[in-house]
């Protein structure tokens, strides 16, 4: 239930400055005095039974506020990847055009959360085809995260809570993140965890407002001014996306709230007319009932919010 009127402190604060009146002036302010009229009552609203439900889709699939990767977790199963637009093979310094040779390439993530209490976390980064998009399955995703289509793992310090994560690549390695025949110069990568224990992290997408999956390219150009020929190519993914191969949602006789497509539920109640007509809701409680463990990544507590 939502709060109406004004809160009780200043309920009693109004009342008592509308008393003070009566000490300096000789009007009459009773009404304007609670005195004993103000009766605080406990109210139990009973649901309309049959009347709640649940609702999905609220949230688009292109539009997920983070990327989960789990590995081993009652919540399910999930795989994240990431595509990435072309990249020019010459650099513009001065107005004019260079080739540029490649020092080194960095893949950055931003961590958003994780379960502190794992050890020996580390993100493996793989090769994949640079043509998911939201219609990609989760069998789609992980079959093609083989031990071949491995580049590398991103190690994740176990004091590291949230920030920036970072794969860098250098000497033969780069050849790792050359483009391939039949891409268009376009980059995939696909995400798994692995830990000492089931976990998994989450990662900023390209809608979390910052910190969307990035490659940064160092390079050198044969530009005659020497303060100029380092350059940083900055490339951030136009595609990052998470699958998940979770348990069945619950039966008709469940409210069901969450889930990759933002799953709502609608509760309704049964308002008395004292409520209505002549009460002001000093505060409002809401019991749910858990139907079972609420499964998901430990140390990442949920929320819920009621409107």
């Amino acid at each position: 239930m939502r709060r109406v009127g004004v809160p009780l402190g200043a309920l009693l604060l109004a009342a008592a400055l509308a008393c003070q009146e009566k000490l300096t002036t000789p009007v009459d302010c009773p009404e304007l005095c609670p005195g004993q009229s103000l009766i605080i009552r406990d109210t139990v609203l009973l649901p309309l039974a049959g009347l709640d439900s649940s609702y999905a889709g609220y949230v688009s699939a292109a539009d997920v506020p983070a990327l989960l990767v789990s590995d081993g977790l009652a919540a399910g199963e999930a795989r994240a990847f990431a595509t990435f637009p072309r990249q020019s093979d010459s650099l513009t310094v001065d107005g004019l055009p260079f080739l540029y040779t490649t020092d080194s390439v960095s893949v950055t993530f931003h961590l958003v959360a994780r379960d502190s209490t794992v050890t020996g976390v580390r993100i493996l980064l793989h090769r994949v085809p640079p043509h998911f998009d939201t219609t990609a399955t989760f069998t789609g995703v992980d079959t093609l995260l083989t031990p071949a289509s491995l580049i590398d793992s991103i190690v994740v310090h176990d004091t590291l809570k949230t920030g920036t994560v970072r794969l860098l690549l250098t000497g033969d390695a780069l050849a790792k993140l050359h483009p391939q025949d039949g891409d268009s110069g376009r980059i995939g990568l696909g995400l798994r965890v692995r830990a000492s224990a089931p976990t998994g992290v989450r990662l900023s997408s390209l809608s979390s407002g910052g910190g969307a999956p990035t490659i940064l390219t160092y390079a050198q150009v044969p530009t005659p001014d020497t303060t100029r020929r380092r350059q940083t190519i900055t490339r951030v993914a136009d595609t990052a996306n998470y699958v998940i191969d979770a348990p069945p949602p619950p039966g008709p006789d469940t409210l069901y709230l969450g889930g990759k497509n933002g799953s709502r539920s609608i509760l309704r109640f049964v308002v008395p007319a004292s409520v209505k007509d002549s009460a002001t809701v000093l505060r409002a409680t809401l019991e749910l009932t858990p139907a079972g463990p609420i499964k998901g990544l430990p140390g990442d507590p949920g929320t819920i919010q009621f409107r």
